[in-house]
């Protein structure tokens, strides 16, 4: 499911199918609880399940999950499960952390902790070096960032690190296309969904 907002994706899917995949959740204060339990939630389980060739597993596909809001947090590291079931599950029990639409935090959240994702996930080399893959982070956000030039900032030093940066848009009225094409960098990468759309 993830491959319907990014096609582009479906060349790593089929040809090498060996990706390390962190989603970064907007967990701020206008998702709602609702929208968090049958929506945020609901898209991640789908698009984990759906992937039609790319199966969670050590030489496949390794998944973890960073929130936030205010702050960041990460909820699982790549590699913390290593089968679909055991990261469904992980997902179902997350919680809604309400705050602000701190983007910025999470991707440099996940840049500090990019040496522990080495061996937890991104580049996992001692696994798969004979292997092709992709380090992919795939934000899911329905908010405005607090601040585009950071979250811009930060966005570019992962891409720098060759992580790329993916950004699913739920789209609402203070929601600023502009800012978060700034954001994405490519208009390629970035999709807008209606709302209730996920």
């Amino acid at each position: 499911m993830i491959l319907y907002f990014f096609p582009n994706l479906a060349d790593t899917e089929r040809k090498c199918c060996y990706l390390d995949l962190v989603y970064d959740v907007d967990g701020s204060s206008s998702v709602r609880q609702n929208n968090w339990d049958n929506s945020i939630l609901v898209f991640l389980n789908d698009t984990i399940s759906n992937m039609a060739e790319c199966k969670v597993g050590p030489r496949h596909l390794n998944v973890g999950v960073v929130k936030f809001s205010t702050n960041s947090a990460i909820e699982f590291y790549p590699k913390d499960y290593l089968d679909e079931a055991s990261v469904l599950s992980a997902i179902s029990n997350m919680t809604w952390p309400m705050g602000s639409t701190n983007l910025a935090d999470s991707f440099l959240t996940i840049e500090n902790d990019i040496k522990y994702l080495v061996n937890n996930g991104f580049d996992s080399a001692n696994e798969r070096d004979d292997l092709k893959h992709e380090d992919v982070v795939v934000v899911v956000t329905d908010g405005q960032p607090i601040s585009v030039t950071d979250a811009t900032t930060r966005a570019n030093a992962l891409r720098a690190k060759g992580v790329r940066v993916l950004i699913v848009a739920v789209l609402l009225p203070t929601v600023s296309m502009t800012d978060l094409l700034q954001v994405s960098n490519d208009a390629s990468v970035l999709v807008c969904v209606p709302f209730g759309y996920i």
